[in-house]
């Protein structure tokens, strides 16, 4: 899951936001320098805008922008957050733009309609709801051209922030319209909205897809409360108010968020809590730059199919000849700092695929001890498939350490041996990665991208490895299978058209 600019400021925010204020009318008099009008969309449907500009001139680059739904409980938590924020000397002046009701209509009312999708020609189980599509639209076609007019804003620095169903819609908007915001916060949202309509496979299985066509990489922050799928012992439900425990559990929010952040990363969701383990070992090993445990490969339904990984044993110590071999499983370490700022930290040159860089130097310099417990799935979403240039990036970080004229510290001495039998084992098991992308890009149709990843298993392995690899032999049948039938396909089709 991608980190959001602003963190700090998102944090405030989601710690403030239980508290429920409502905006004044006059808000305008009340919060310095905001406006307050009124918009209408193209179905005639009536919203009030709030925006509050910040107190500091804008950058060259123009304000970051925070759009907030909810706004008749949210804005001035939300613009009392942003201007906090920017006082710090990491901080930067945002714009706030909340989307609430006029006094006169039932924020209640509207809010179950605008911010509830229906994505289908039936109509939704509870009366008052689906109007999101509608709602998007307005958003993106008229309220964010008519803030861009009137305000020196940064097209590249924009959030949507929605709590309850206004999480839902930004996980909705996240999934339809990927590069309409830069961040998507979503609140506790209610994914259990109509029989959890957000985790069909048909529905946002279209993110994938979207995200490809148009090279957005929005990032994404779900939260969820722990008292939000089990009651809260020290404060009792009064009667007839507030989810019951029943209600609580069915709704499963801490659940459903979860599934969904490993729907969104294909990987890291936590069997059970390691982090106190984790923590442990490093503080018992100072010379420790990381402590990491093992985890599982997992289906889109979070099966366990391949693990656990890495294999046993594993390092007590010096692990440099042991990460030439073996990827180390990110989502499941704990990091020393001062370890990551000695050898320079995460290369934010390289791509996403080549961060198995930062492994080899931390081990060049430093120990690294593993644990023999599985505390993650890595979940493997048939749409979110590798692209094979991010594959074949993979290898980079390898490559050059193990070149002849590599230079590695003092403390590392590793034979023509050693090196060839690591290059042998990591090239090994990505050929087994590639051939489970291969698979996965065939289900989805693309003979093109599934033909890569089998030649890329070929480019990967040692011959006597991919002999071994059996789902090499049987996905490459389907794929030649498939090939072959498209062919006679057209060149029925084509017979038949001449025939006419």
């Amino acid at each position: 899951m991608h980190k959001l600019r602003g963190m700090g400021l998102l944090a405030a925010v989601l710690v403030a936001a239980g508290f429920e204020v409502l905006v004044p009318a006059n808000a305008a008099e009340v919060i310095t320098g905001t406006d307050v009008r009124e918009m209408r969309s193209d179905a005639g449907r009536r919203y009030q805008i709030f925006t509050a500009r910040p107190l500091q001139p804008a950058p060259a680059e123009g304000y970051a922008v925070i759009y907030v739904l909810d706004a008749n409980i949210m804005f001035g938590t939300m613009v009392d957050a942003a201007r906090s924020f920017a006082r710090r000397p990491y901080g930067r002046p945002t714009l706030v733009v909340g989307i609430g009701y006029p006094p006169d209509l039932d924020p209640v009312k509207e809010r179950s309609f605008d911010l509830t999708p229906s994505l289908t020609a039936d109509p939704p189980a509870d009366a008052g709801t689906g109007g999101a599509e509608d709602f998007l639209d307005f958003i993106e076609r008229r309220l964010k051209p008519d803030i861009a007019a009137r305000f020196p804003v940064d097209p590249a620095n924009e959030t949507l922030f929605g709590h309850s169903y206004g999480g839902l819609f930004t996980l909705y908007a996240l999934v339809n319209e990927p590069a309409a915001f830069d961040n998507f916060v979503a609140a506790s949202p209610s994914i259990w909205f109509e029989g959890r309509l957000l985790q069909k496979a048909n529905v946002r299985g279209r993110l994938g897809p979207k995200l490809r066509a148009t090279q957005a990489v929005p990032r994404v922050l779900i939260t969820a409360g722990e008292f939000e799928q089990v009651a809260d012992p020290s404060l009792p439900v009064p009667a007839g108010r507030g989810a019951t425990p029943e209600v609580l559990k069915e709704r499963a929010q801490v659940d459903n968020g979860r599934e969904f952040v490993a729907f969104l990363d294909d990987d890291d969701i936590w069997i059970d809590d390691p982090l106190a383990e984790h923590v442990a070992v490093l503080q018992a090993h100072p010379d420790a730059a990381a402590v990491f445990s093992q985890g599982y490969l997992a289906d889109e339904h979070l099966n366990p199919v391949y693990g656990p990984f890495p294999k046993p044993p594993l390092p007590q110590g010096d692990a440099f000849i042991w990460s030439l071999g073996t990827t180390l499983p990110m989502g499941a370490a704990v990091y020393r700092r001062s370890a990551l700022e000695a050898v320079g930290g995460f290369d934010e040159s390289l791509t996403s695929a080549e961060d198995n860089d930062i492994q080899l130097r931390l081990t060049a310099r430093f120990d690294l001890f593993g644990i023999e417990r599985s505390t993650v799935l890595w979940r493997q979403h048939p749409h979110r498939n590798v692209a094979y240039t991010a594959w074949r990036a993979h290898f980079a970080p390898f490559d050059r350490m193990m070149a002849r004229n590599t230079r590695l510290p003092a403390r590392v001495r590793v034979s023509a041996r050693q090196r060839l039998r690591a290059h042998l084992q990591h090239r090994g098991w990505s050929a087994a990665y590639a051939v489970t992308q291969a698979g996965q890009w065939l289900a989805d149709g693309d003979l093109a991208e599934s033909g890569k990843f089998l030649w890329g298993a070929v480019y990967a392995s040692p011959l006597h490895a991919l002999l071994r690899i059996r789902a090499f032999w049987t996905t490459l049948a389907r794929w030649g299978y498939t090939v072959a039938v498209r062919r006679l396909r057209r060149t029925a089709f084509a017979s038949t058209t001449q025939s006419r």
